[in-house]
């Protein structure tokens, strides 16, 4: 069997800066770009917005909307300040917002944006246009490429970091008499230092400095105060552009990874379940506690920055169904939430919905208005547990897990469990969100009692709080008026054996976790299965095998689930088209 190889980053990771003062979209923008390990930065101002921007030159596409409560009608000035700065002009601007107006989208689109969208946030489009960006490379353009400018200076690498190097020192010094020449309006004490700058600019390839500089001597000369004013505000950031071509992977400060945006800092209190004292007093709940809290909840609930998103879509500001339907589809949290209020209304128990995008268009807006307002939330950080594990890894798990119930189906030609499968998959892990609303820390102290103790996530459960999320889930599902199939998944998803009525369903989202966990496709807290346990030792095989044909061959499933599972990494994070075959 072919050894299951670990997907790798093709491409640096971005710095998205959004000016919106919305802090619903900023939330929710920011779980789009957490999902693919972007950095974020948000502005509520266009005064913020720019400083930012001086401040952080390596912002690689400026996210805009247009109407905003703090700033009304000034975004544009600020797309047309940055357009009319000679360093700034070629920053990638992404409109993404809630003016429909013809003539605003005819200004912007003018005003050279790389794009103008609608509300709300889509995150293939995100994606789309993140990679848009980082394609432009647009800090890099103000230099000539190093190793084309070297080989036709006939320098090293080493050489030509050697003369920015130098470029950089002349900038600093500088800097502090750039004041003078238009206080006094006079260049001439500055010359011979504005002279050598210009030698420096060309002997390594900074032209656009080169440019402005040239355009300070002509400003001066021809007595336009204020054009000197502009360039010498342009050559005082210079140094910024220097720096990012020496330390091109340089973390810039004012940017947070986006999965940590708005999250405040974590400070462990002496109670906490991660000490390993308290730890040692397990069990920290017993059953019945548990199941008394549980009953509290009135849904299973959502990650917050997914909240926010499906919020912005539905809160009836020019939000559609197709909207709505593009927030939902992928999140078993907001599935279970529309799945839930649906079936509230259906009296037929064999008529139970379980695909979310149905329950979208059955709900209508009104109703998925009042669901935005009712549903509960948690932080996200409730399920960090560093290095491996946070929100995003488990919502990879559980959407990955989707995705391969219904890829087994396709391979195996066992088309008779579709769709079933595949929201059995999405859904059937939902237990440790429920819990981790009641009880913060478990889902961080079962993985710190799982890892300590080198046993299974449940035992780990049982161990701390004693019952599984599988028993949790269940519960929550019958008692929400989940199909009876979901209910009976997540209850023996870890023994598929102990299922009655749906003993094969089961066996296929246990054989798909077990493969999630194999080919790293998010996590669910536990380990993945030894790298020398063949696939037809996995749980749930055993009962598979005896759908599929005699002659169906598991190891050359292994061999394509190798190439399968990072494609659908990829794609999961945005970056399945930086890859040709």
């Amino acid at each position: 069997m072919a050894r299951p190889r670990h997907h790798q980053s093709f491409v640096k990771m971005a710095n998205i800066l959004l000016l919106d003062d919305n802090p619903v979209a900023q939330k929710a923008l920011a779980g789009i770009l957490g999902r693919a390990g972007h950095k974020f930065a948000a502005a509520n101002t266009v005064e913020e917005a720019f400083h930012f921007i001086l401040q952080n030159v390596e912002v690689d596409l400026l996210i805009m909307e247009l109407r905003l409560q703090r700033s009304p009608g000034q975004p544009l000035n600020l797309l047309r300040l940055i357009r009319s700065n000679s360093f700034f002009k070629s920053l990638p601007v992404l409109i993404y917002t809630a003016v429909t107006s013809r003539d605003m989208v005819k200004t912007a689109l003018n005003l050279r944006v790389q794009n103008y969208l609608i509300k709300p946030y889509a995150a293939d489009k995100v994606f789309t246009e993140v990679r848009r960006a980082q394609e432009w490379g647009w800090i890099n353009g103000h230099f000539d490429d190093p190793r084309s400018f070297c080989a036709q200076m006939g320098l090293s690498i080493d050489a030509w970091r050697m003369l920015l190097e130098g470029l950089l020192k002349q900038l600093q010094a500088l800097s502090p008499s750039l004041k003078l020449i238009v206080e006094k309006r006079d260049i001439e004490p500055f010359a011979d230092e504005i002279g050598r700058l210009i030698k420096s600019c060309e002997a390594c390839g900074f032209w656009t400095l080169y440019d402005v500089l040239n355009d300070l001597i002509s400003a001066v000369e021809a007595q336009q105060w204020m054009r000197v004013h502009t360039a010498v505000g342009n050559i005082a950031i210079a140094d910024k552009f220097v720096m990012h071509m020496l330390e091109p992977d340089r973390f810039p400060a004012g940017f947070v990874d986006a999965d940590q945006f708005g999250e405040e800092r974590i400070v462990r209190d002496p109670n906490s379940w991660l000490h390993d004292n308290v730890l040692s007093r397990c069990p920290l709940a017993d059953r019945d506690q548990v199941f008394s809290r549980v009953a509290e909840l009135k849904s299973f609930p959502v990650g917050e920055s997914k909240a926010a998103a499906f919020r912005l879509a539905a809160d009836g500001h020019g939000s559609s169904i197709q909207a709505v339907s593009e927030v939902v589809e992928n999140d078993p949290c907001l599935g279970a939430l529309l799945m839930q209020a649906v079936n509230r209304m259906i009296v037929d128990r064999d008529s139970m919905v379980e695909d979310s995008l149905q329950a979208v268009q059955l709900l209508g807006g009104g109703r998925l208005r009042d669901a935005a307002t009712e549903m509960v939330t948690i932080p996200e950080r409730r399920f960090d547990m560093p290095p491996h594990v946070n929100w995003y890894g488990f919502w990879m798990y559980q959407f990955g897990c989707a995705k391969l119930c219904e890829y087994i189906c396709e391979f195996m030609e066992i088309h008779i469990f579709m769709p079933h499968a595949f929201w059995a998959g999405m859904y059937h892990d939902l237990g440790k969100v429920a819990l981790a609303a009641v009880y913060p820390e478990s889902f961080s102290g079962a993985s710190k009692l799982a890892h300590d103790t080198e046993t299974s996530m449940d035992e780990a459960y049982i161990k701390l709080i004693g019952v599984t999320p599988a028993e949790v889930g269940a519960h929550l599902a019958e008692r929400f008026g989940f199909p009876p199939w979901i209910a009976d998944v997540m209850l023996h998803v870890g023994n598929p054996e102990e299922s009655i009525e749906y003993r094969e369903l089961t066996a296929i989202v246990s054989f798909a976790s077990a493969l999630c966990l194999r080919y790293r496709i998010g996590s669910n807290g536990d380990r993945p299965p030894p790298a020398d346990l063949p696939l037809s030792e996995f749980p749930g095989w055993s009962i598979i095998q005896q759908r599929v044909f005699p002659s169906f061959d598991i190891l050359r499933f292994g061999d394509v689930m190798v190439d399968w599972s990072a494609r659908l990494l990829l794609q999961m994070t945005g970056r399945d088209s930086y890859v040709t075959d």
